[in-house]
C-alpha cells in the first residue's frame, strides 16, 4: 500500500522514489499559503505585464497617429519656403506687366505675359495658394504689415487706404503678410502761424 495514495498523503517533490507521506495540519497550511503566495505573485506579474502590453499598444497607437499628422502636414505645408522664395518673383512679374501695359507698343508681348501671370496664380491657387489683398478692409496685424499711416478724409481711422504689396497664405498658414498703408482718421489741416 506504500504506492497507493490515501486522503491524508502528499507526493513530497524531494522523495526520490515518490514516495507519499502523511500530510499534517501545519504542513498544509504552509502548502496554502505557499500556493496563495504565489498565485499573488503571478497574478501581480500578470497585471504588470498587461499593463506594459496596454502602454506598448497605446505608444503605438499615439506614433501612428503623430506620423499620419506629420505626412499630412508635409504634404500640406512641404512647399511653404519655395513658395516663399517665388513670392518676389510673382511681384515683379505683376510690377513689370502693369508698367508694360502703359505703353501700347508692347501690347502683344504684355498680353502673352499676362497670360502666364494668370497661369501661374491658378497654378498656386490649385496648390492652396491664396492672395490676401485688404484693400478698404480693417487693419488685421496677423495678416496685415503697416509701412505707413495717412490722414484721409474719405477712409476712416483703421482701414487701409492702398496695399504697397500683395501678402500671400498657404491654406491656413501665413506665408507673407500684405504690406498696407492704414489710415489714421480725417487729415487735420495745417495751422499756418509765424513765428
Amino acid at each position: 500500500m506504500s504506492g497507493e495514495k490515501t486522503d491524508n498523503q502528499i507526493e513530497t517533490e524531494d522523495s526520490p522514489t515518490g514516495e507519499f507521506v502523511e500530510e499534517t495540519p501545519e504542513c498544509s497550511e504552509d502548502l496554502h499559503g505557499e500556493l496563495l503566495k504565489k498565485l499573488d505573485e503571478a497574478q501581480s506579474e500578470t497585471r504588470e505585464n498587461q499593463d506594459r502590453y496596454l502602454r506598448a499598444v497605446a505608444e503605438q497607437e499615439n506614433f501612428r497617429k503623430r506620423v499620419v499628422r506629420d505626412k499630412e502636414q508635409l504634404r500640406k505645408y512641404g512647399a511653404a519656403l519655395l513658395l516663399e522664395d517665388m513670392l518676389p518673383l510673382l511681384d515683379s512679374l505683376a510690377m513689370g506687366l502693369e508698367s508694360a501695359s502703359k505703353h501700347p507698343e508692347a501690347k502683344p508681348v504684355t498680353e502673352g505675359f499676362s497670360m502666364v501671370f494668370s497661369r501661374l496664380q491658378s497654378v498656386l491657387k490649385q496648390h492652396g495658394v491664396t492672395e490676401i489683398n485688404p484693400q478698404g478692409e480693417k487693419f488685421d496685424p496677423h495678416f496685415h504689415e503697416a509701412v505707413a499711416h495717412h490722414g484721409s478724409d474719405e477712409v476712416e481711422e483703421g482701414k487701409i487706404m492702398a496695399v504697397t504689396r500683395m501678402g500671400y497664405k498657404l491654406h491656413d498658414r501665413l506665408l507673407r503678410p500684405a504690406s498696407v498703408v492704414v489710415s489714421s482718421g480725417e487729415s487735420k489741416p495745417e495751422t499756418g502761424e509765424s513765428s
